[in-house]
């Protein structure tokens, strides 16, 4: 999914207690975290996946329209240009694993 309208100061550490606090322990598979290559800035945005379709829809759900650090998240289903590099922007990418 597409995660949107995110703090600048947003990091991976934070999407992921989020999403474990809001979805659950071990609810989505990975985060890619945007941000800018020539600066190494957070975009402003997200991509995250999931195991299977009920677990995404369950999170645009929940997260569409929660409020973290001070605004207001967007989410929504990624387009097929979520999953491609952009010029100039890069994805860090961040695993739920379980141990």
């Amino acid at each position: 999914i597409f995660l949107g309208n995110l703090s600048w100061s947003v990091s991976k550490e934070l999407l992921d207690e989020m999403l474990t606090d809001v979805l659950g322990p071990d609810s989505y598979l990975t985060i890619r975290l945007a941000k800018d290559s020539s600066t190494g800035n957070h975009r402003g945005f997200a991509h995250i996946d999931f195991k299977d379709e009920e677990s995404a829809e369950r999170a645009i759900s929940e997260l569409n329209g929660m409020e973290l650090l001070n605004r207001v998240l967007r989410a929504d289903r990624a387009d097929s240009r979520g999953k491609t590099s952009r010029k100039g922007s890069n994805t860090e990418e961040a695993s739920s694993q379980q141990e």
